[in-house]
């Protein structure tokens, strides 16, 4: 009798084990909520722009546009493509442009003011400052700002104006530096030193001519 109750014991726990009848309990579900989210990527830091006075060299641009018969001191490995107003984009580096042309003014001052007033005296900039201040040109520093109000980091640029006097009368060209299309350098690589640098190269470009 004892082996017949034993037995009977045994086969009603195997039917409470099998139907989940036991302590067993399921693990809670994960809560996804709970789950850490992985660190947004850094964003990339700007390219840096390094220049080498002892790279810089006169560059004749007329072979590259007739319309642009200058030549402008330019580094080494530098490209040179011809631009849409005639001119020359000279690309250093690969993110780091010089853009020249010809342009359609009557002197140089009426190009210092046009640019002061598109590039200084702009509502898309939160703030700006002339770091240098010459009758040729001027060095300045800008934070531009989105429709949200946020802003960008500074970054500081250059405009240079040259005319050439010739029999028929003046021609004038304009020079200023910009991030090259499609690169990735943020504002922040234009620092006031790298701009003041190729100021000055480009300004000496013109020296006693």
């Amino acid at each position: 009798m004892k082996k017949t109750v034993f037995a009977l014991s045994i086969f009603a726990g195997i039917i409470l084990t099998s139907c989940g009848g036991g302590a067993k309990t399921d693990a809670p579900a994960a809560d996804p909520a709970a789950a850490s989210t992985p660190a947004a990527p850094a964003a990339p830091a700007a390219a840096a722009i390094t220049v080498t006075e002892a790279d810089w060299a006169p560059t004749d641009l007329k072979a590259t546009s007739n319309l642009t018969p200058i030549s402008l001191k330019l580094p080494k490995g530098v490209k040179l493509e011809k631009n849409g107003n005639g001119g020359v984009d000279a690309t250093i580096g690969g993110n780091y442009t010089l853009v020249v042309y010809n342009t359609a003014i009557s002197s140089v001052k009426e190009g210092v003011d046009g640019d002061k007033k598109m590039y200084v005296k702009n509502d898309a900039t939160a703030s700006t400052t002339v770091d240098l201040d010459e009758p040729n040109g001027f060095v300045y520093t800008t934070v531009y700002k989105g429709t949200d109000g946020k802003t960008f980091p500074a970054g500081t640029h250059f405009v240079y104006y040259y005319e050439q006097k010739g029999a028929g009368g003046s021609v004038f060209y304009s020079v200023h530096d910009e991030k090259a299309s499609g690169a990735s350098a943020e504002d922040a690589a234009f620092t006031p030193d790298l701009a003041k640098k190729v100021y000055g190269l480009v300004k000496s470009s013109f020296d006693k001519k």
